[in-house]
Parts: structure tokens; sequence; C-alpha cells
């Protein structure tokens, strides 16, 4: 008879599991809860045990502030209470009680000094954070000309107390979330009373009990977990790293969604407007942020439709182009040895593999890799006749215009969908390309973020979202945003 060995191994591993998430949950009896401790944690070199009179205080050396542990655990430890008490009154404002074994541990692992009595059930825990965080600094994604210059950091409660810098207002409202089961990762949940949409808190409340990674390290995974669907191509949660314009979200009736370890927020709904919207619009006059943002709208169309375009005139649709221009494409392309369709696709891809060295190497170095491929090898290609000018114009000029657009998120996705649609354009021309497109805008009249239509408000039309869609009007006329709650009679719009 043969043993299976590797089941037998299997049912043992899942037996200590078993007994060791019990264990978790023991309560603290008084008796062998430090030792009970350490064993859980795997005996940390950075766990220290010392033991003040009837009392044992727990912590963790690498994420404590040991000045702190001494002034407002040890020595009033060592001082004594007076009392019945074992613990001292000084820091009983301080404290937290613990009643598990999982209790304590999630207290050491939050930088916090766990207090244990002999022959009393039970602990308490103190606060003594020393996270490592860095100074505070502008965003180097969303960086602006004029406006402030200051960007959320990985630290929560700083980035809690950069928002209420920006909004002292006593409707800011915010709440705990957890938003990683093993990691026990800690998040925030902010809206301003008032101005959120009562169904829209709901339903980001009920996608963040539903969405429970066991592991969160940065905001932009809890986003992946909060998407409605799987298969969403544009972004239905919003980014950012400015508390200014976390700020003005929060006045337009969003929800900021706050991951500690991350200086990326959350803002929910995110509608296909706010893809083209930056803070500078807002410390601009009027006419200024409507150029930027037809400029931004004129890169969003080069971006996604320049190289079709290409690929659809000088394959199917020969006709529409003008006679000199065609015999200067045809000149151009004399002797290149594939088609245009290829030729396109096969730039699109240099391209992105150009762009991705340049992203993952040191900053000279990728300037450096950038400018070789770009620059040498795109005119060696040209020279040889590989392949053509024309089509090393419109694809540069495509992956140019793409760098208008504020949105990482949106430049990822006008990437994703140039590949069918210039597939569209060599088989079926222009008409592959306005089905393509028009698939595209079906897609987008589909899609809402947490309730609220994409295309909102154009489609379904809002007139009171137009104020702020392309032309922003002046800042003494802005009114309510149509992402807020309608006000109530006797309170200001």
């Amino acid at each position: 008879m043969t043993m299976d060995w590797g089941g037998i191994v299997d049912r043992c591993a899942t037996l200590i599991e078993h007994i060791h998430t019990a264990s978790i949950g023991l309560p603290l009896d008084g008796t062998d809860d430090a030792e009970r401790l350490r064993e859980a944690l795997g005996r940390p070199p950075d766990l220290v045990v010392r033991d003040i009179g009837p009392v044992r205080a727990l912590y963790l050396t690498s994420i404590v502030d040991q000045r702190r542990i001494e002034d407002a655990v040890i020595r009033p430890l060592a001082t004594g209470s007076g009392s019945g008490s074992p613990y001292p009154q000084t820091f009983a404002a301080d404290l937290s009680s613990l009643c598990t074994h999982g209790d304590a541990i999630d207290a050491l692992l939050a930088a916090k000094a766990v207090l244990l009595s002999r022959g009393c059930p039970g602990g308490l825990a103190v606060p003594a954070q020393n996270w490592p965080q860095r100074q505070i600094e502008e965003p180097v994604a969303e960086f602006i000309a004029r406006g402030p210059h200051a960007g959320f950091v990985e630290n929560l409660d700083t980035n809690i107390a950069l928002l209420r810098h920006a909004l002292p207002d006593a409707s800011l409202r915010w709440e705990r979330i957890p938003t990683g089961r093993r990691a026990g990762t800690r998040g925030a949940l902010v809206h301003m009373d008032g101005l959120v949409r009562p169904h829209v808190l709901a339903r980001v409340r009920s996608h963040l009990r539903r969405a429970r990674p066991s592991f969160t390290e940065d905001a932009a995974m809890l986003a992946q977990w909060l998407a409605p669907r799987s298969d969403v191509l544009f972004p239905t949660v919003g980014t950012t790293e400015r508390p200014d314009r976390a700020a003005a979200a929060l006045l337009e009736g969003r929800v900021a969604i706050l991951v500690s370890g991350s200086p990326t927020v959350l803002l929910i709904p995110n509608v296909f407007a706010h893809l083209l919207h930056v803070p500078e619009d807002y410390y601009q006059m009027p006419v200024a942020a409507l150029a930027n943002r037809l400029i931004r709208i004129l890169g969003l169309l080069v971006a996604a439709g320049a190289s079709p375009l290409l690929v659809a005139l000088t394959t199917v649709n020969h006709d529409l182009i003008p006679e000199r221009l065609f015999v200067a494409i045809a000149q151009a392309r004399r002797g290149v040895p594939i088609p245009i369709a290829v030729e396109v696709l096969l730039l699109e891809i240099t391209v992105e593999v150009i762009r991705e060295a340049g992203v993952r190497l040191p900053g000279p170095v990728g300037q450096s890799v950038a400018i070789i491929g770009a620059v040498i090898v795109g005119q060696a290609a040209v020279i040889s006749g590989l392949i053509s000018a024309p089509a090393v114009v419109i694809v540069s000029l495509a992956f140019i215009a793409s760098f208008v657009l504020p949105s990482t998120d949106l430049v990822m996705t006008l990437r994703l969908t140039r590949y069918p649609l210039i597939v569209l354009a060599a088989v079926f021309g222009l008409y592959g390309v306005t089905w393509g497109l028009l698939l595209i805008l079906i897609y987008l009249c589909a899609l809402d973020s947490f309730g609220v239509p994409y295309l909102a408000p154009l489609a379904p039309l809002r007139v009171r979202g137009l104020q702020d869609t392309l032309w922003r009007l002046p800042l003494p006329r802005l009114r309510r945003s149509f992402l807020a709650a309608r006000a109530r009679r006797g309170t200001p719009r």
C-alpha cells in the first residue's frame, strides 16, 4: 500500500493554518500572552518585551518612536498609578482596549505598544507611531505652472490634514475603512455632507464592502477592485495626487478615498469630462481655460485617429487625398517593401517599446535611449528605405499629442484602441474607422461610473453641467455641480 505523502503534508499544513487562525481569535487571559504573540509573529528581532512591575510592554522597535515609548509608557509604568489598576492614569486617554490575540497583533503592526498585565485578562494599546515619510512636495505627474505646489504623501494622517487645510469646512466628513484583509491597510472615505448624493455614497460603500482585497499597497490597486466591471477600458475611478484637485472634487459632490501608504487619492464618480480638466483651468481666465481645453480635445482626436486616418486614406480611399499630397506620399513610399498598414503598426509598436524603455531606465539614460531610438534609428530607417517619412511623421505626431491629455489612464486606453482602428482602416477604409469610433461611442454611452452616466452632462444632457464642461463660466457665476445633491430650501447654493 502506497502512502500519499503529498496529500498528508497538504492536510497537515491546512490543519496548522486552521489552528493558527483559531489561536488568533483566542482571548487574552493574562497567563502566557506575550509568548503566544511572539510565536504568532514568528519571533521577529525587532519585537521587544519589557517587564515593568506586573505589566509587560511589547512593541516593534522598527516602527515606533522609542522616545515616545519612554515618555508615554515606560516612565508612567515605573512611577505607578497609585490606584488598584496596574496601569497608570496619566496616559489613559490614549489607550485602546484589546480583547483577543488578533487585536494585540493588529495593534503591534499598527505601531502601538501593547500592555499586558499578569493575571488580568485583556490588554491595552498605546499609539507610538514613527512611520517613515517624505516631505510634502509637488507631484511630478501633475505639475502645473500656477496654483498650489503641494501634493499628497504616503501618510494617511498627513493627507487628511492636507484636505482639512484645503477645506476648513464643518461639512467635511470622513470615516475609516479597511482596505486589506491580510495586510490590514488603513483607508479613509471622505465626502462633503449635503453635497454628495446619497445613492452615490451608498453605492461606494457597497463596493467597498464587497471589494476587500487581501493586500493593497497603492490606491490604484483598490481602484481595480472598485471598478464595476473588470473589462472597463476607460477609467471609471479618477485619481489625483493634488489636495486642491481633491478638494474641488469634494465640492462637486464627489467622494474621495485615501489609502495609507499611497499618495494617490481616488475620486468617485469619474465621468469622461473630468479626464480633460486640470486644476490650472480654474486659476486662469475663462478664455485661456477654453483654449487649453480645445487643445486637449484636439490632442485626443489626433492621438486616437491620426494613424488610422493615414492608413485609410492611403490604402482604400485614395480619391479623397488631394493630388499633390498623394503624389508626395507616393514618392516618399517609393521602394518601401511593406504595406502602409503593416508599416504603421510596426511604428506604433516601436514607439511603445522606446517609451517603455525610457520609463524603466534612469532619467539621463532614458532620455538618451529616447533620443537614439526616435531620431537616429528613425532617420536611418527612412534613409535606408525600410519605412516612409509620412508614416514616421504621423505616428510621432499621434504619440506627442497623447501627452497633451492629463489622464494617464486615458492615454493608455487610446494606445490600446488605435490598433483595432488601424486594422479596420486597412480593410474597410474610412468606413471601418467610422464604425470603430461609433462602437467606442456606443460603449461610452452604455458605461456609467457608480450610477452616473459616463458621458454626462452631454449624454444625457444636463444643462446645469454645461457651465464647466468645455466653456467654463467665470467663477462668480459658477453654481452647484450637476454631480452634487440638490440644495435644500434655506441652504446656500
